[in-house]
C-alpha cells in the first residue's frame, strides 16, 4: 500500500505485508523508504494481526505527511 503526500514529484513510500518464508516463521510488516530501504520490520503470528498493523502505520505516515505538508504550507504565509 503505497503513501505519498500528494504532490506529483512526492516521494512514495510502500507498507507490505510478507508472506511467512517457511512454517514455523512469522508474518512480516515492513515499512519502505521509496528508496528501497527498509524503514521498519515486526513480526506477527497472523496475517490478521500484520494486515491491522500495517493500516495502522499506513494511517499514522499518511497523518504525519499531510501534518507536515500543513506546516509548511502555513510557514510560507
Amino acid at each position: 500500500m503505497p503513501i505519498t503526500s500528494g504532490a506529483d514529484d512526492a516521494p512514495t513510500y510502500t507498507f507490505a505485508v510478507y508472506n511467512p518464508p517457511a512454517p514455523g516463521l512469522p508474518w512480516v510488516c515492513m515499512c519502505l523508504h521509496p528508496d528501497g530501504r527498509v524503514i521498519a520490520a515486526t513480526t506477527f503470528r497472523t496475517r490478521r494481526e500484520a494486515d491491522a498493523e500495517t493500516e495502522r502505520c499506513a494511517s499514522d505516515m499518511a497523518d504525519f505527511i499531510e501534518a507536515r505538508k500543513q506546516k509548511t504550507v502555513k510557514s510560507l504565509h
